[in-house]
């Protein structure tokens, strides 16, 4: 682990912190709110696993029979389209943001393993979107143990996630306080 964390804060740049950090905020500014709005209008609901939280097995059932069949494909349609470049986005954004302060603060070595938060939840961003993607694909049937993991996967994103973001703003000020002094 030592080593992926050495290459990934070795190749975080400030060149790649820029080009990253526009594409992250046209998919926040744009993508995002397109997406959103394309699969409201499929569905009829706000409803979905990927932005909730918490939610349990029955929530995940109750939104797989509300898409319909038709949202439930253009769902499944989504995760493998926007919902693989989603994940690599956020984590070209975080793991260059961390990466870039990693190296400006020259922090101790026990540190560096920060750089893995995003790493992290891109994985469990993916074993969401497969626990997912098998529930609504056989719905009716009713997969319980896809259902039952995927809100699990789902939490430990958001909070890998929600870390990351802690994290890289933690180095941030810790940058800016520095440079101030």
């Amino acid at each position: 682990m030592s080593k992926i964390c050495d290459f990934i804060i070795e190749k975080s740049t400030k060149k790649i912190l820029m080009i990253s950090s526009i594409i992250f905020l046209v998919f926040m500014i744009v993508v995002l709110p397109n997406v959103t709005g394309y699969m409201e209008e499929i569905t009829g609901t706000t409803s979905s696993p990927d932005t909730s939280l918490i939610y349990s097995s029955g929530d995940l059932f109750d939104i797989a029979s509300a898409y319909g069949e038709e949202g439930r494909d253009a769902y499944i349609s989504l995760r493998f389209t926007f919902d693989i470049i989603w994940p690599i986005v956020y984590f070209m954004f975080l793991v260059s943001f961390i990466g870039v302060l990693i190296k400006k603060l020259k922090l101790k070595e026990k540190y560096k393993y920060l750089i893995l938060l995003p790493l992290f939840s891109v994985v469990f961003d993916f074993l969401e979107n497969i626990a997912c993607v098998i529930v609504m694909h056989n719905y009716p049937v009713e997969m319980i143990f896809f259902a039952n993991i995927a809100p699990v996967m789902t939490l430990v994103k958001w909070v890998l996630l929600g870390f990351s973001f802690i994290t890289a703003l933690v180095l941030l000020i810790i940058s800016l306080s520095k440079k101030n002094t």
